[in-house]
C-alpha cells in the first residue's frame, strides 16, 4: 500500500517539473531538445472529438428526428502507417465513433462505429475503404463497406481545384 505523503511528494514533485520545464526551455536549451519538441510534434496518431447540437435529424434525406434537441458526439482517431515516395505515398487507417443522442426520447438514437484504410497513390489520387456499423434504436444493427475515390486538382487548377470524389 502506498502512504498518502509518498502519493503527495510525487505529486507535488510533477507539479514542480511541470513547472520547471518551459523556464529551463526558455533558459537556453540546445537545439537537440528543440529538434526533440519538432518530432514529437508530428504524431504518428492523431484525431478530433467533438459534439455537434441541431434540432432536427435526417438520414440520406430522410427526415428522422425534429422535435427537441438533439446532439451528435464523435470521435476520430487516424494512424499513420507509411509515408513515402514512389505509387505509394501514404497510408493510414482510421477509428471513430458517432452517435445521436435526442431529448424528447431519453434515448441514444443511433451510434456507429467505422474503421478504415486511407492509400494515397500518386501524390493526388486517394482510395479509401471503410466498414461501418449502424445500431439504430427499434432496427436491427447493420453495416456496410464504403469506397471511395478521390483526386487532389490543385496543381492543376489551383484556386479553382474541384477536389473530384466519388
Amino acid at each position: 500500500m502506498v502512504k498518502t505523503t509518498s502519493i503527495k511528494n510525487i505529486v507535488s514533485s510533477l507539479a514542480l517539473a511541470g513547472l520547471l520545464l518551459p523556464v529551463a526551455a526558455f533558459a537556453g536549451a540546445d537545439a537537440k531538445a528543440t529538434k526533440v519538441v519538432e518530432a514529437s510534434s508530428q504524431s504518428a496518431i492523431t484525431g478530433d472529438i467533438g459534439i455537434n447540437f441541431t434540432n432536427q435529424y435526417t438520414w440520406r434525406g430522410i427526415l428522422q428526428e425534429d422535435r427537441g434537441l438533439i446532439t451528435q458526439p464523435y470521435a476520430d482517431l487516424y494512424f499513420a502507417v507509411y509515408e513515402g515516395s514512389g505509387l505509394v505515398n501514404k497510408v493510414s487507417l482510421n477509428l471513430g465513433i458517432w452517435s445521436s443522442t435526442h431529448s424528447n426520447t431519453a434515448t441514444q438514437y443511433e451510434q456507429d462505429f467505422s474503421a478504415g484504410v486511407s492509400v494515397t497513390l500518386d501524390k493526388n489520387t486517394t482510395v479509401t475503404t471503410s466498414f461501418v456499423e449502424y445500431d439504430v434504436d427499434g432496427f436491427d444493427r447493420y453495416r456496410e463497406v464504403v469506397l471511395g475515390l478521390s483526386y487532389n486538382d490543385s496543381d492543376l487548377l489551383g484556386a479553382f481545384a474541384l477536389h473530384p470524389h466519388v
